[in-house]
């Protein structure tokens, strides 16, 4: 278990949701309410973590909640997480989010497992004084990155991100960032597809083998900033990226096999993460912009045709892989 997840001295720390916000917020280099918006979408798809919500009442004393005034709150944080803010009931927006969000929140021992095991770097206080190593241009490694230190896997996307970090200071979201994230994604997916890299699937998410990126990363001469665990990648009973997540299926030695569907797929995967869009819940309008980029991205595989296209996404919606957020109110038309 990483030191991001285990610190002991905060482990019984009540930390508000606005609090938590922040956090992620400064790891992920994203907004406040993009963060609520990804918590929301970990607590629907894991729902066994809205247990774990706790108030904090006029008198300071935290408080456990039923089932109704946690769904409530989801609905809340995903409200939150869509418009970035919060409607009084005429439907007009006000500034009561920071005040609602900060009356709930999680004991630190349960929401750091938690958010590791969904992929969700955080940046807690005391981080930046506590590490001391430095990309080769000076720039201090966030702990967000180095929580990953001697993880045996790591998420995809997570991946890409760290290589991005490691080349460019630019902001999340700026022209130069998504410039290189793009280029990083394309090589590591180039590496995965030739064998080079050893992946897996917990949770229908692509991981990869720790050892195999870094060795990937020094043979070209890439920056890597951690160190892989010495766990190889064909030991199945270690094939889990954080705590508690047991992996679905065995490592994929047939990565030079792929075909055009399954690339297909893994283009609109990688673009709707650019587009922070969680897999399972994209938002109305996501799939047109998904497409748009899908097309840019590599024309060969996307062709712009709307009869492929939607073949494509009903593959990859019967895989598990890309969902609408309401498709289960047009699913049964």
């Amino acid at each position: 278990m990483s030191e991001e997840v285990s610190r002991p001295d905060d482990g019984g720390r009540f930390i508000s949701l606005w609090e938590l916000f922040a956090q992620i917020e400064k790891a992920e280099a994203i907004y406040a309410y993009e963060a609520a918006r990804d918590l929301a979408s970990c607590l629907s798809d894991d729902p066994a973590g809205i247990n774990y919500i706790r108030r904090r009442d006029e008198l300071g004393i935290l408080c456990p909640m039923d089932i109704d005034a946690r769904l409530r709150l989801l609905r809340l944080l995903s409200i939150f997480g869509s418009h970035g803010t919060l409607f009084d009931d005429d439907d007009r927006p006000n500034d009561e989010a920071q005040p609602v969000f900060d009356r709930f929140g999680f004991y630190a021992s349960d929401i750091y497992p938690f958010l590791a095991r969904h992929d969700i770097a955080i940046s807690r206080p005391g981080d930046e004084g506590s590490v001391s190593r430095v990309f080769p241009d000076g720039r201090r490694i966030p702990g967000w990155i180095l929580a990953y230190d001697g993880q045996a896997w790591l998420s995809y996307g997570r991946a890409v991100g760290i290589l991005t970090a490691s080349t460019v200071a630019a902001e999340r979201h700026s022209p130069e960032h998504d410039d290189v994230f793009g280029r990083w994604g394309r090589a590591l997916s180039d590496a995965i597809e030739r064998g080079a890299i050893g992946v897996t699937t917990v949770s229908g998410k692509q991981m990869l083998a720790h050892a195999d990126v870094r060795a990937w990363c020094s043979q070209h001469g890439h920056v890597w900033p951690l160190d892989a665990s010495n766990v190889q990648p064909d030991d199945k009973s270690n094939a889990v990226p954080l705590p508690d997540q047991q992996a679905q299926s065995s490592p994929c030695n047939e990565a030079t096999k792929l075909g055009r569907r399954e690339r297909q797929i893994r283009l609109i995967e990688e673009m709707a993460d650019k587009l922070r869009y969680p897999r399972l819940q994209v938002p109305d309008r996501g799939q047109k912009e998904i497409r748009k980029l899908c097309e840019e991205q590599d024309p060969h595989l996307f062709t712009g045709n709307d009869h492929t296209f939607k073949g494509i996404w009903d593959d990859a919606l019967e895989a598990n892989r890309i969902r609408m957020a309401n498709h289960n109110k047009f699913a049964g038309r």
